[in-house]
């Protein structure tokens, strides 16, 4: 797959808008800005006041999102929606936002 990317960008990078009779899109600057802003509104975990703050999703964010309090909680700029929390959680405390 890795190196079909590779192929795709340098067919991009000449100007072409296709690859292997595939049409390529080419998402301008303002779109990807307005695509990573729509993202960022959008928090997909969240830890609600079930939260028994054992500990658990700490250490299995790849990210290190999740940070110590009272209740823990997630940096919705430094998750990356994995879901590996939300999985791990012994007191369902963390659902999708």
């Amino acid at each position: 797959m890795y190196d079909s990317i590779i192929r795709v960008k340098f067919a991009l990078q000449k100007g072409r808008t296709r690859f292997n009779g595939v049409k390529v899109l080419k998402l301008s600057r303002k779109n990807k800005e307005h695509q990573l802003k729509k993202a960022k509104d959008i928090m997909a975990y969240v830890i609600t006041d079930r939260c028994i703050a054992c500990g658990t999703c700490i250490s299995v964010c790849p990210v290190e999102a999740i940070s110590e309090g009272e209740i823990y909680h997630i940096d919705p700029d430094t998750c990356i929606s994995c879901g590996s929390c939300a999985s791990v959680c012994p007191n369902d405390a963390i659902e999708e936002g």
